[in-house]
């Protein structure tokens, strides 16, 4: 009864609009990646301002145009891996734990505190990406 006219229906829906349906998914999963990481780049820079302002530190006004531009490339390469992101500051945040330099540290400070938050938020609206998309 229902279920055997159910199945003919399906088999009849995918037959005629299966590489719809691929298409649809395959475009919906690009769209939420590329917006999921746009995103999270904006977090990031969000933190990198808050902590220079917090630090009391210009650290994009020092800087020319080519250095923000590859720091910003750089800082944003870095977050498209989130895991080895926060593991390398993890790390290298170990590494530094008695050292103490003035501003250096401070500039640190700064860049791990934006790579940090935008990698949880890359890990958070990854998340939040794959419940939209499926």
């Amino acid at each position: 009864g229902d279920f055997c006219s159910s199945a003919q229906k399906t088999v009849n829906l995918l037959k005629t609009r299966l590489g719809e349906a691929v298409l649809t998914d395959f475009i919906g999963s690009r769209v939420m990646s590329w917006i999921t990481y746009v995103l999270s780049i904006g977090v990031m820079f969000s933190a990198f301002a808050w902590a220079e302002s917090l630090h009391d530190i210009s650290i994009i006004a020092k800087l020319g145009m080519l250095e923000n531009f590859v720091s910003m490339l750089v800082m944003s390469a870095l977050i498209s891996n989130p895991f080895l992101c926060m593991a390398g500051i993890v790390l290298f945040e170990d590494f530094l734990a008695g050292v103490y330099w003035d501003d250096t540290r401070a500039i640190f400070n700064i860049a791990f505190a934006a790579l940090f938050i935008g990698a949880v938020s890359m890990f958070i609206m990854k998340v939040v990406s794959l419940v939209v998309v499926d």
